[in-house]
């Protein structure tokens, strides 16, 4: 038969009612139903004299008709004794779809179970006859993807003659037209396997049907769903996160092995479930037959120490306002965004590196990693999503996780939970909510408003830090006033002798690049009070002439979120008349603000350029002209051109330009650090004395704990406020995230055996040796290669080598700052933490090794393992 043709306008197919014959052939009786995809009436069928459920859809848009067709076809392809048997399909002559089924008396499982739990024996029937319904439509490639008790038929309140119904969902593994949206979710919370509610990439597998069915049969046994809670998303959590009750907690009597195969298709990791629906079938049978049977684990892929690794890691988590609190009848879940807004999100994400994928309930998830600018991009991201869609809570969560997992986010997930149901709760809150971790995270970079236990992020700074809080108090500035000299006197000179002045303050992640500007700006209006001062950081993307365009947002003071309009109105205010260009289209390019459907050229390159020296040189001839470029070893090669070719420009008034970026700004190249006039500074960590100034203002646990919360930031910031934000807490040491923000970046782009050899080493300790490291590679022939990464590392300041060492026979080496030691170690899984710790206390154990470190040695030997 024929697919169905769309009716003219598929949002409102014609109506029919009881008396209508269909299809020349079905009589429409009384109204038996009404669902979601459609009403169901009782028919009959003039051919054959028996009853049929006629299916009708009615005010669905396109999509809805297409799954429905897909349904009757997927129906008319299976015929399984188990499987509701198609009839017919077709549309009514105004276009209204139907599907024709057999006529079934009897009731839902779900109504079954309203009643109570299943006896044992009934149980492993009706999952037996489900399993074989499900085999055949795998056999042939189809995937199920809502299978529940209400979609289960109990004809004659049988479990021996139970049908499986509602196939509208299928998807069929050979390849062709996708039924929905690359990411979206189908399914029904509580039945829904991990994957499946997570949005995972790729077509839904067999196993998807293997963990509902597991979920059904745990419900037909216990008389309890497997996972509860109150609302869609506390209930999906629950699926993400924890594993599911063994049977036997609830009823001891039941068989082991009966367990076993439960808790198996209830795995949180696919490949842990049977593949199929012919391997539980075939356990099933023996059940059936009254035969035991050990239930075995597939076996685990072999795999190196150290393969998988933990990363710093971000999620967005968006989802409605309206999300109603709903138990496990929920009705199955469909995508629900409109798809302009999912494509708008979608562009957005991918511009800030996130892979985007949709939630249950309607909403969204975003997921992020990787080191370079990762919690930037994750706010910046989540920030333009929170403005797309309206009507919509926003969560960020900051966390690490094995992304190579098959469910690499669930944690991360299950915090984003938590915080859009508290944002539930306070109707007025607005922005992004975010974790503490995410706050202190980003706290120098966004404003982050809100109490401390319930954050929130609101936009880009733009003061670069000077008003951030510490524990409710202003975080002075301390132990920096040499730098800001160095820079102020550097800079107001050329300023006021009217010559072209660059400066360059190179530093690793959480140094305070950003702070020093602002103090150096501070000292700098005292003395060139009629300053202009604009600030500039590169795009998502780094495109071309980002960070002209942050500059021209940020140079004349208007509101934050600027409108074309606003912007067009300051460049009037200050560019040369009659320019080519014009203010107008100049202001959309700036602000990436082009209409879409706009034929007319975007402005050329040559025209930007002339633009932004038009508009350089009104300004600087207004008075002494300051840009300062964050993140400069991210920006754009165009705009860090022209602000070069500006600096060299006879005509355009001498103006200056500070540049705050880390050490990798070398790779770069860019010309305008090149000059023989810049001045540049390498930040180094505070002395000492400056960290005991700044920790003295926020602790008061007495020179003690001073000397301690110093000694430990190793002279570094963020480090710094983490030690003072964790012993207000009542906590020790740092969360794992801010050790990688700050050691990532450093960490990342060191080449990857040398990453591999120094994973290793952290697992021995501060203090490690060649013969340790060996034995945790497991490799008799790495042992040259081994010596050559090392002393690489010792040449490049990572590592030290001691002069002798206590070991005989081996080389002593120890990381050069143990926050970087415990940054490697956080990339450990526990799984391979655990493992390793075994190899290496092997290693200690040996007689001569415990000789060698003996006594004082000793004790240090085994505090330091205990931190491993």
């Amino acid at each position: 038969m024929n697919s169905l043709r769309l009716p003219r306008n598929a949002s409102s197919c014609g109506a029919v009612q009881e008396g209508d014959i269909i299809g020349g052939r079905f009589v429409l009786g009384k109204l038996a139903g009404q669902g979601g995809m459609g009403t169901v009436f009782r028919g009959h069928d003039r051919t054959t004299c028996k009853p049929v459920a006629v299916k009708v859809l009615a005010h669905h848009d396109a999509d809805a008709i297409i799954r429905f067709d897909h349904e009757a076809r997927v129906l008319a392809e299976l015929g399984h004794p188990h499987i509701v048997r198609h009839v017919a399909h077709g549309a009514t002559l105004d276009g209204t779809p139907y599907l024709v089924m057999e006529w079934l008396e009897g009731r839902s499982l779900a109504a079954r179970l309203n009643e109570g739990r299943l006896p044992q024996a009934e149980a492993i029937d009706l999952a037996t006859n489900v399993a074989s319904a499900l085999a055949a439509a795998h056999a042939r490639g189809i995937v199920h993807r809502d299978v529940k008790p209400s979609n289960v038929f109990l004809v004659d309140g049988s479990v021996r003659a139970a049908r499986v119904l509602d196939f509208g969902l299928a998807q069929a593994a050979a390849p062709g037209a996708r039924l929905t949206r690359t990411g979206s979710v189908i399914g029904t919370p509580g039945y829904m396997a991990p994957e499946q509610a997570q949005g995972s990439r790729g077509r839904a597998t067999a196993r998807v049907d293997v963990f509902s069915l597991g979920a059904l049969l745990f419900e037909c046994l216990t008389g309890k769903p497997a996972f509860e809670g109150d609302g869609v998303m506390a209930i999906l959590a629950r699926v993400l996160l924890e594993e599911a009750p063994r049977v036997r907690a609830i009823l001891p009597d039941i068989p082991e092995e009966l367990d076993t195969l439960v808790a198996r298709m209830l795995s949180r990791v696919p490949e842990a479930r049977p593949a199929d629906g012919a391997q539980v079938l075939h356990v099933l049978e023996q059940f059936g037959r009254g035969q035991s049977t050990t239930v075995s684990s597939e076996r685990r892929t072999a795999r190196n120490l150290g393969e998988r690794e933990n990363r710093l890691a971000c999620i967005v988590l968006a989802a409605p306002i309206s999300e109603a609190t709903t138990g496990q009848s929920t009705p199955t879940l469909r995508t629900n965004l409109s798809q302009s807004r999912w494509n708008e999100v979608q562009r957005v994400a991918t511009r800030h590196g996130g892979i985007t994928s949709e939630f249950a309930g309607g909403g969204l998830l975003v997921r992020l990693h990787g080191c370079d600018d990762l919690l930037t991009r994750a706010a910046q991201c989540a920030l333009a999503i929170s403005h797309i869609l309206e009507g919509f809570r926003v969560a960020l969560v900051t966390g690490c996780a094995d992304t190579a997992r098959d469910l690499p986010y669930a944690e991360l997930i299950g915090r984003a939970i938590h915080l859009l149901e508290f944002s539930v709760r306070q109707k007025s809150v607005v922005g992004v909510r975010i974790d503490q971790q995410s706050a202190a995270l980003l706290d120098c970079r966004f404003e982050v408003a809100g109490p401390s236990d319930a954050p929130r992020l609101c936009r880009e700074r733009s003061d670069l830090g000077m008003s951030r809080l510490l524990l409710d108090k202003p975080i002075p500035f301390t132990g920096r006033k040499r730098e800001i000299g160095t820079l102020v006197d550097f800079l107001a000179e050329g300023l006021e002798e009217g010559e072209a002045a660059t400066a360059l303050v190179v530093a690793h992640a959480g140094m305070g690049k950003s702070r020093l500007a602002g103090e150096v700006l501070k000292e700098l209006f005292q003395k060139i009070p009629n300053l202009i001062v604009g600030i500039g950081r590169p795009g998502a993307t780094c495109a071309k002439f980002s960070v002209l365009a942050d500059l021209v947002r940020h140079v004349i003071p208007f509101r934050a979120r600027a409108s074309r309009k606003d912007v067009s109105r300051a460049l009037e205010m200050v560019m040369t008349e009659g320019n080519a260009t014009g203010p107008e289209r100049l202001a959309g390019f700036f602000l990436d603000e082009r209409d879409a459907h706009d034929s007319t050229p975007a402005p050329s390159v040559e025209q930007v350029r002339q633009a932004w020296l038009d508009l350089l040189g009104a300004l600087a001839r207004r008075g002494p002209l300051l840009f300062i470029v964050e993140d400069a070893q991210w920006a754009d090669t165009a705009s860090m051109d022209l602000l070069h070719d500006a600096l060299a420009e006879v005509d355009i008034p001498p103006f200056g330009v500070l540049a705050l970026a880390r050490p990798e700004i070398r790779e770069r190249g860019f010309g305008l650090f090149f000059r023989r006039d810049v001045q540049e500074m390498r930040l180094g960590s505070l002395t000492q004395k400056a960290g005991r100034e700044f920790a003295t203002k926020f602790v008061s646990g007495g020179s003690g704990a001073i000397e301690s919360i110093v000694a430990r930031s190793e002279g570094h910031p963020m480090l710094l406020e983490e030690l003072i934000r964790s012993a207000a807490a009542g906590r020790a040491g740092f969360a794992p995230e801010t050790l990688l923000a700050v050691h990532g970046p450093q960490m990342s782009r060191l080449p990857a055996d040398a990453q591999q050899a120094l994973r290793l080493a952290s697992l021995v300790g501060d203090t490690f040796w060649l013969g340790a490291v060996l034995a945790l590679q497991e490799a008799t022939n790495a042992e040259a290669d081994l010596r050559r990464i090392f002393s690489q590392l010792v040449t490049s300041g990572i590592i030290a080598r001691r002069r002798t060492s206590r070991i005989p026979n081996d080389i002593e080496y120890m990381f050069a700052q143990p926050t970087m030691r415990e940054a490697f170690l956080a990339t450990w899984t526990s799984d391979d933490r655990q493992y390793a710790r075994g190899i290496a206390e092997e290693w200690f154990d040996k007689p001569d090794i415990r000789a060698a470190l003996q006594g004082g040695e000793e004790q240090a030997l085994s505090e330091r393992r205990g931190k491993t």
